[in-house]
């Protein structure tokens, strides 16, 4: 390697500062640019893989994430399986942000004779308040976001890191 190429582990360092500092473009650059020079089924590799999953996810490019997820879920890194199944599982998930007008709807327990079994007792109210006033919906407050926020990835890391370091210890 001349001294004017920067190296595989160096990029992906590079590349996990960016990415921390919510630089996802640079941070995709560096991640295939480190991934066109290193073993794509070394831990390195599946690991650059992961993060540049995650990258993609962070900057809208979903199907790509997934796709490279599910890839990984058969690498020869038993760590990088594992951590391609759990980042996975996180980007996959469905919103919970899909709720209509935003609102959820509790329904009313009271009316629900199977529900006497369980002690269920009516508040203080007279029939005709109840039947006056319809239960409030419950608005929920929600913020989407499309990526990991870097304290989940840094869990989702450390526990990597733990997970490998416990398989270097057996």
């Amino acid at each position: 390697m001349s001294s004017d190429q920067i190296s595989p582990n160096q990029l992906f360092d590079q590349a996990v500062t960016e990415f921390e500092h919510g630089n996802y473009q640079a941070a995709i650059a560096k991640l295939e640019q480190a991934k066109q020079s290193v073993n794509l089924l070394s831990q390195l590799g599946g690991e650059i893989q992961i993060w540049l999953a995650n990258a993609y996810e962070a900057v809208g490019r979903n199907s790509e994430a997934i796709t490279l997820c599910e890839q990984l879920k058969i690498h020869p890194d038993r760590q990088v399986r594992k951590s391609a199944a759990f980042v996975l599982e996180i980007i996959s998930a469905p919103s919970l942000s899909e709720l209509p007008d935003g609102k959820l709807q509790i329904p009313d327990l009271s009316k629900d004779p199977a529900n006497s079994d369980f002690g269920y007792r009516s508040l203080n109210l007279s029939e005709k308040t109840k039947q006056d006033r319809p239960p409030e919906p419950l608005k929920l407050e929600t913020r989407t976001t499309k990526f990991i926020r870097a304290d989940q990835l840094a869990l989702i890391v450390g526990i990597a890191i733990a997970l490998i370091w416990l398989g270097l210890m057996l």
